[in-house]
């Protein structure tokens, strides 16, 4: 018997199985409600069955990038962004579209896995619209309408329409076992621009320390769609192309179809570098530090991206503007960590990292003083003798500072949270101390002026034998006095 026969039998005996455990879905296209159940287990019943005839074990498999041609994304895009045209300044970036291809992957998690049986059972006797090959190069399986608009709901389907024959069933069971254990983290953008002879890889702009260009993200119930900004080639034309990419595999899936730009001649590529510097790098938990540029590139706001990563396990964070830094920094916890710097140049998406910085912190002895929080803001002033307040709302990312009373070094410094709470944790105290400072920091006085902080500032009287202190609440004016 001829391949091509055999599996033609096998599609003809899943899908009677199936209809014969659900007759009035096969007649009607839509299962009951008691049947959905049904429906699922059968359908995961032949994954299994299917998954053995091939010889995969689905709790042994072995993460790879999506397999063959079939998972080469087909429908990318670059839009030129050029405000004045040819022969004025160069472009301003390139806009890239593009919509996800992996086959089997009917959720759209970036994993084909058991999980897509779900969207399998939901789809099953659907059907997807395909334009004519002739309308793209003689490719068959290009879903008809726009993905971003009226053809939305017919390129989700199509993602579930695994064999690409225009009706969702029985033998859709099949790529998924092809497939299985397939994955991707997201997407690589590759750029090759004139005289140059191989791609390069775009790095992540967002953050550089990931390992694709552009992460993996929630499709929702739509088609998995993507864009991404880029900068303008300073050679004025380059070839662009993406693809998806498996971090566990260090693996890339095919190449999808490649666009070309071209226009008025950009920018030559300038430096760029990253030195990250640190005030303090031993110390006890909590180790309160700054981290400096050094003589990292710098200039106007928006120029460059400075992206931190502390050490502790992917804790990273990004900034805009190198007025930033020095940055203050609080490691919470004992350990040995290695702090880097990654700058992002912006006009030309050039990437320098700093070499690695290392931070090591001890515990302390034993736990500390946990002191913490409110900080507000009133919808409206409070009026003079009314005991009843006006309601209020917390404040987000206001920097509070503790002091032993009489001093003037902070013990710590900290961001209040979207609940509008601070803490301070782990305050290590000499059982002499007794008074505590805990106030509004001068910086974050002086760029909220004229607006009036009621109060500032609180003292807070420690008890012995107490581990977790409450201050009470500080609260910003809604409009200045007089205002």
């Amino acid at each position: 018997m001829q391949l091509s026969e055999s599996l033609t039998l096998l599609r003809n005996t899943l899908s009677s199985s199936i209809c014969a455990v659900l007759l009035a879905a096969c007649a009607t296209g839509s299962p009951a409600p008691d049947q959905t159940s049904a429906l699922q287990q059968e359908l995961e019943s032949r994954l299994l069955s299917e998954l053995a005839r091939l010889g995969k074990d689905p709790d042994r498999v072995v993460a790879a990038a999506p397999q063959g041609a079939g998972n080469a994304v087909f429908n990318l895009t670059a839009a030129v962004d050029d405000p004045d045209g040819p022969g004025g300044d160069p472009p301003l970036g390139i806009d890239l579209s593009w919509t996800a291809r992996v086959v089997g992957d009917y959720d759209q998690n970036g994993e084909v896995g058991i999980a897509d049986i779900t969207p399998l059972g939901q789809f099953f006797k659907g059907s997807v619209e395909y334009d004519a090959a002739e309308l793209h190069e003689g490719f068959a399986f290009w879903p008809a309408g726009d993905p971003l608009g009226d053809g939305s709901a017919n390129w989700r389907s199509a993602a579930v329409d695994g064999d690409g024959n225009g009706e969702i069933n029985a033998a859709d069971i099949t790529p998924v076992a092809i497939h299985f254990g397939e994955r991707i983290d997201g997407f690589n953008i590759m750029v090759k621009q004139t005289g140059e002879t191989q791609f390069s890889i775009l790095p992540n702009l967002l953050d550089p320390f990931l390992s694709v260009s552009v992460s993996l993200k929630s499709a929702g119930n739509g088609p998995a769609n993507y864009s991404a900004r880029i900068p303008w080639p300073s050679s004025g034309s380059a070839e662009i192309a993406v693809a998806g990419y498996d971090n566990q595999s260090s693996a890339a899936a095919a190449l999808s179809n490649i666009v070309s730009v071209s226009g008025d001649p950009g920018s030559p590529p300038g430096s760029c570098t990253a030195d990250l510097t640190v005030d303090l790098n031993t110390g006890q938990a909590p180790l309160a530090l700054n981290f400096g540029l050094g003589s990292s590139s710098s200039g106007a706001a928006g120029e460059y991206r400075y992206v931190l990563d502390s050490g502790e396990g992917g804790a990273r964070f990004s900034f805009d503007d190198a007025a930033s830094f020095p940055l203050a920094y609080t490691y919470l916890a004992g350990g040995s960590f290695s702090a880097r710097l990654a700058v992002v140049c912006l006009a030309d998406g050039l990437v320098a990292f700093s070499d690695p910085l290392a931070i090591t912190v001890t515990d302390p002895a034993e736990p500390g003083l946990n002191v913490s929080g409110h900080v507000w803001q009133y919808e409206s002033n409070p009026e003079l003798g009314n005991p009843n307040e006006p309601p209020k709302n917390p404040l987000e990312g206001i920097e509070v500072q503790v002091f032993i009373l009489g001093e003037s070094t902070p013990l710590m410094t900290v961001e209040s949270s979207s609940s509008g709470e601070y803490l301070f944790p782990n305050l290590q105290l000499d059982s002499s101390v007794q008074l505590l400072n805990v106030k509004i920091s001068d910086a974050q006085k002086d760029a909220l002026l004229p607006l009036t902080w009621l109060p500032a500032e609180q003292i807070v009287l420690l008890e012995s034998g107490v581990e977790n202190v409450s201050v009470k609440d500080m609260n910003l004016l809604a409009t200045p006095v007089g205002g």
